[in-house]
């Protein structure tokens, strides 16, 4: 009976531990114009301020922007990081109303890669400079379909 009862300790554990993987890893998207990311989860804390070069504007997210869930939630806030990975504009990690989001569903056109297995045509592989990463994400070609986040 005692061996019974540690398995099912460990099986629910297991489960538990999957369960909570799978939600830390759900992308999102932002169903608002101008949301504020922020250093902590609540409206007293600082908005994030992009600092790219000498921009000093708000970090905000627009209708449609895919972030990935961190797995921290608090006071109605979710922490998340950038989908996109525009290195000039991201804002990396952040605090944001989780009033503002719905789930994302996986981009059908790159199977939620984010990118296809094609090397880019401009750097031939190498990773375009940082003006052109629309295009091309680390030599590889972009979706643009979700704008190489893999979600829309």
């Amino acid at each position: 009976m005692k061996q019974f009862n540690l398995r099912f300790l460990f099986a629910i554990l297991f489960v538990f531990g999957m369960v909570t993987s799978i939600e830390a890893q759900t992308f999102y998207r932002c169903t608002g114009d101008k949301v504020n990311v922020r250093s902590g989860p609540g409206k007293r804390y600082k908005v994030l301020i992009c600092e790219y070069q000498g921009m000093n504007e708000p970090q905000q997210l627009m209708k449609g922007h895919v972030v990935k869930y961190l797995g921290k939630r608090q006071n109605g806030f979710m922490y998340v990081e950038d989908a996109i990975n525009y290195h000039w504009m991201t804002f990396g990690q952040g605090w944001v109303s989780a009033q503002y989001f719905v789930p994302a569903t996986k981009c059908k056109s790159c199977n939620g890669k984010g990118t296809f297995n094609r090397k880019c045509p401009e750097c031939g592989g190498d990773g375009c400079p940082m003006y052109n990463v629309a295009n091309c994400d680390n030599g590889y070609v972009r979706c643009d379909k979700c704008a190489g986040a893999g979600y829309r």
